[in-house]
């Protein structure tokens, strides 16, 4: 079982993300993805918790898979991410069905744990 995916395509903050994420929980299983390219593949295939998304991606972006994904998993958690606090993104990513709108500089680690513990993944492992 996978419990969360980061998809982000800066090398940077995806390793950041992915090692915090992991020090603070040391027994959840996280894939990191660089594209939206085998996204939609690997939802199906597993069950996934939560998905840690940038909204724009290389090829299709967060606010479309995001709709594929809460279309066929609406139980899959979605944080949209990105680093600009522009309204219009705000109002996408509502409309696309995502749980959570956050700006990356807001992502520290107490705000990554409770975000983590209030969609319950611990349960699952």
């Amino acid at each position: 079982m996978c419990n969360i995916m980061i998809v982000e395509d800066n090398t940077l903050f995806r390793t950041s993300l992915l090692e915090a994420l992991h020090l603070q929980f040391p027994k959840l299983v996280i894939l990191a993805f660089s594209d939206g390219g085998a996204v939609l593949q690997t939802v199906n295939d597993l069950a996934l918790n939560l998905i840690f998304m940038d909204i724009k991606l290389p090829g299709q972006n967060g606010i479309e898979l995001t709709k594929q994904i809460k279309a066929n998993h609406a139980e899959t958690h979605i944080v949209l991410m990105t680093l600009h606090d522009q309204s219009e993104y705000r109002e996408l990513a509502l409309k696309s069905g995502a749980d959570y709108f956050v700006l990356k500089g807001a992502l520290n680690n107490s705000y990554l744990a409770r975000l983590v513990r209030s969609v319950d993944i611990l349960a699952s492992i």
